[in-house]
């Protein structure tokens, strides 16, 4: 058995399978107009979008052809245009939009990229528009539904609304006991853990929402978990 040609087979069949490449488009004048990075044959890693004098126009990331991670555009003049995260190829937690390099509109998204809380400005910057509550109604679970195997990891993950300016405090608890919950720069409250044991349990999580040192919002959540 010829074990060199072997060899070099698998090594020929690994690198194949892990082929990375940078593909652009270009305009008429030469100019690249986009580059996407591919692997495998599907975008997957970061995607830039150029005006034709060069400079940027937008930088996106792809996961398997699918948007997923953060994003931001740009105006001509290099101004940011707009910013946010997309999960899944939807646009979800803080999204905001620019305009003169004043904030415009800025919204949060639940994981089904619905609008839960809103603030809207003119041109000046005066803020002519402000609704919504201070933690989304939807979340997401690793087992949905409620029904929870025991002794293995459950998470359950959800937004809540931090403007500028403004302070969120989240508070958990898990049957009326006081929770650990883990909160990072996109906005997502997770919550997880390993039930060891079976029986009913109440998820409840309270958002209080504070501006310029005053409560302005206080909204809660709570789940019904059934531990078999």
């Amino acid at each position: 058995m010829n074990y060199s040609i072997i060899a070099w087979l698998l090594m020929f069949s690994l690198i194949g399978c892990n082929s990375q490449e940078t593909r652009r488009t270009y305009y008429k004048s030469g100019k690249i107009e986009s580059e996407i990075t591919y692997r495998d044959g599907r975008k997957n890693g970061e995607a830039r979008e150029f005006y034709e004098n060069g400079k940027l126009k937008s930088h996106y990331q792809f996961v398997n052809d699918t948007l997923n991670g953060n994003m931001i555009e740009y105006f001509a003049d290099q101004t940011i245009k707009a910013k946010g995260f997309f999960w899944r190829g939807r646009a979800v937690g803080p999204v905001r939009d620019y305009y003169g390099g004043k904030e415009v509109l800025y919204n949060e998204r639940d994981w089904n990229s619905n609008v839960y809380y809103v603030k809207k400005y003119d041109t000046s910057g005066a803020l002519i528009k402000e609704e919504g509550v201070a933690v989304s109604p939807g979340i997401f679970e690793n087992f949905p539904g409620t029904m929870v195997p025991s002794e293995v990891a459950y998470k359950i993950c959800l937004f809540y609304a931090a403007p500028d300016g403004y302070k969120n405090y989240i508070k958990g608890e898990l049957n009326g006991e006081k929770i650990g919950i883990k909160l990072n720069s996109n906005h997502i409250a997770t919550f997880d853990t390993v039930f060891t044991k079976a029986g009913n349990y109440t998820f409840k999580v309270v958002s209080s929402l504070y501006k310029e040192g005053s409560l302005f919002r206080k909204d809660s959540i709570l789940k019904q978990i059934n531990v078999f």
